[in-house]
């Protein structure tokens, strides 16, 4: 889950619902996404933008990095796909930095050119 501003992003298997939390007394889900998978690995917004790490379904069992667009709320939609197995991503400054399975960290800025948003990789795994 990530939260920012009035709204939570939840993710639960296939689906990312967003919730509006401004009254916290009275949550409203206000809109979904679904896109098929075996479920959520990492979350995480910034400004009008989800990154959404899934592991794929059927015998698709790649994991993608989503980029979903959620300007309107009640309408997110997907605007991107990403092959990156990654298990852990965060937002700051507009920017989403991501650690992969495979030793590297990449920037990613939502606003980049799509399909490939990639600002840089850089490797990090240590090496004796």
């Amino acid at each position: 889950m990530a939260v920012q501003d009035s709204f939570a992003y939840v993710a639960d298997r296939g689906y990312l619902s967003i919730v509006d939390v401004s009254n916290p007394s009275h949550p409203i889900h206000v809109g979904e996404i679904h896109i098929p998978s075996f479920g959520p690995k990492a979350i995480a917004v910034a400004d009008d933008t989800v990154l959404w790490s899934l592991l794929g379904w059927g015998s698709d069992h790649r994991q993608f990095v989503h980029i979903i667009d959620v300007k309107n709320p009640e309408a997110p939609r997907r605007r991107s796909r990403l092959l990156i197995d990654t298990y852990s991503i965060e937002a700051a400054n507009g920017l989403f930095y991501l650690a992969d399975n495979d030793g590297g960290f990449r920037i990613i800025d939502p606003n980049g050119p799509c399909p490939a948003p990639f600002v840089q990789e850089t490797p990090v795994s240590h090496i004796d």
